[in-house]
């Protein structure tokens, strides 16, 4: 197994990668090329701050990090952390944390935060053992928004005269 820093011609096998380890998540989503460029632009995710695991030429595992600067710090922001499911169990998660720490200090990173699902016990366990903690809960709602036809309550129009 290799791990090493992605790059934008990773992209290809980022989204196989995606969608084999989201394929059984608690909230399972698929993505293809047009919206993990859409989610990358989004959430400012650089590819070369973000890290892979390789066995031969698969991407089996990776972690996907958003870049920002707020406040005059560095803050790297986990858009995303997967493993297929035949890896799941063998720490991986840990040995790109361990792989990227380095690189975070080089970079004089600050802040490392990121969301996860309170169901997802396993998530949870990987990344308390990486030092996280819990700072906040927030709430996750599922479901299928109806729209419904209202009346129109203002009314636009070109103004004629001026009192």
């Amino acid at each position: 197994m290799q791990i090493r820093n992605l790059s934008t011609q990773d992209n290809p096998d980022l989204v196989q990668a995606i969608n084999g380890a989201f394929a059984d998540y608690i909230v399972p989503f698929q993505l293809n090329a047009a919206q993990l460029q859409f989610k990358m632009a989004t959430e400012n995710i650089v590819p070369e701050w973000s890290v892979g695991v390789f066995e031969g030429e698969q991407l089996i595992a990776f972690i996907m990090h958003g870049v920002r600067t707020t406040a005059g710090k560095t803050v790297v922001y986990n858009a995303g952390t997967g493993v297929l499911p035949a890896y799941r169990g063998k720490g991986l998660v840990g040995k790109m944390y361990e792989y990227m720490q380095p690189f975070f200090e080089e970079n004089k990173v600050q802040q490392l935060v990121l969301e996860v699902i309170e169901g997802n016990q396993s998530a949870i366990r990987a990344y308390e053992k990486n030092g996280f903690t819990i700072q906040r809960k927030l709430l996750c709602f599922d479901g299928e928004l109806k729209v419904q036809p209202t009346s129109a309550t203002a009314s636009v129009r070109p103004l004629t005269e001026f009192p």
